[in-house]
């Protein structure tokens, strides 16, 4: 830690670290995921998912675009309800400016 660096101030940053940490772990992980199941059970993935006509590959496709979408909204919206307003109460308490 560097000398002069509110400690408020780098605990935030480990927070924002492992949020985008786990955000990034849980999409390229379900990524990995539908990917390995493409190269070792192509037969599978071409199986309708019941009830319907669509394949479980195109499903699990618009999935991986549907988590990587709403990790990206969740994050954002935890950007601007958490760590933004302990930002810049971080930044007036140290009396450099507004955020």
């Amino acid at each position: 830690m560097a000398h002069g660096v509110d400690p408020r101030f780098q605990a935030l940053l480990v927070r924002q670290r492992r949020m985008r940490a786990r955000l990034t772990a849980m999409v390229a992980g379900f990524h990995a995921v539908v990917a390995l199941a493409c190269a070792y059970a192509p037969a599978m993935l071409r199986e309708p998912v019941p009830g319907t006509d669509v394949s479980l590959g195109i499903a699990s496709m618009l999935a991986v675009i549907v988590l990587g979408i709403a990790s990206a909204g969740y994050y954002t919206w935890w950007c601007n309800t958490v760590r933004d307003p302990l930002a810049a109460d971080l930044l007036r308490v140290r009396g450099t400016g507004s955020a």
